[in-house]
């Protein structure tokens, strides 16, 4: 079937070694360094999808909200920011390189779903938090992340970004790692509290996000 079942399935995120190739992540290099804790900017994204103004369903309420969310916390926050969104034919030309097209051409070409753009590494190593955007459809319980959603989680986590992810997407590897686990390396925001993200970021204390990121990094 289509669905995820819990308990059964094991959610595999994308492959490492594509990562390596197309965004320059070495898998046998040093960690990313834990301090100090805050970086140049606050949060970090640049990644590309077709717009859903050419896709043949509707805008959706999902993405409506969280967008607008997160127009307001880059023009109202007093801090950085690396937010780049591409959704035109010719800004994904210059997001997804031909290596990156020719590698996960059968998956991010698909629908609504965000998948990072070439210099995804570079933004999110000068990014305290990572953002991890999926489509309303990755928002149910029971429907798997797409290759896109576990492009962006891996090279958050990579780079040392501490991830930070809205709404209740399947984390990859649940029935082996327990949420409680997830929480110690990633944050999660609710739907309902995006127009707080840059409160909720901002207020969290230097050692914490130390700590979130000596989780993955160790």
């Amino acid at each position: 079937g289509d669905s995820f079942r819990r308990g059964f399935d094991l959610f595999l995120s994308v492959p490492f070694d594509l990562l390596e190739h197309s965004f320059g992540i070495n898998e046998s290099g040093p960690p990313p360094k834990l301090l100090p804790g805050t970086r140049a900017n606050l949060l970090g994204f640049s990644a590309g999808r077709f717009s859903p103004s050419s896709n043949v369903s509707s805008p959706n309420e999902f993405d409506a909200a969280v967008l607008e969310a997160l127009k307001r916390f880059s023009t109202l926050t007093e801090s950085n920011n690396g937010l780049f969104m591409y959704e035109t034919q010719s800004e994904l030309l210059n997001c997804w390189s031909s290596e990156i097209r020719q590698v996960f051409a059968n998956h991010m070409l698909n629908g609504q779903d965000w998948f990072p753009c070439h210099d995804a590494t570079q933004v999110l190593l000068q990014s305290t938090f990572g953002l991890v955007l999926s489509s309303s459809n990755y928002d149910q319980p029971n429907v798997p992340p797409s290759v896109g959603w576990g492009a962006q989680l891996m090279l958050s986590l990579a780079t040392g970004a501490i991830p930070v992810m809205v709404g209740s997407s399947v984390l990859p590897f649940e029935e082996a790692v327990s949420s409680e686990m997830w929480s110690r390396a990633v944050l999660r925001i609710p739907r309902a509290r995006m127009y707080e993200l840059g409160a909720i970021l901002e207020s969290i204390p230097e050692h914490h996000r130390v700590e979130m990121r000596r989780q993955v990094c160790n």
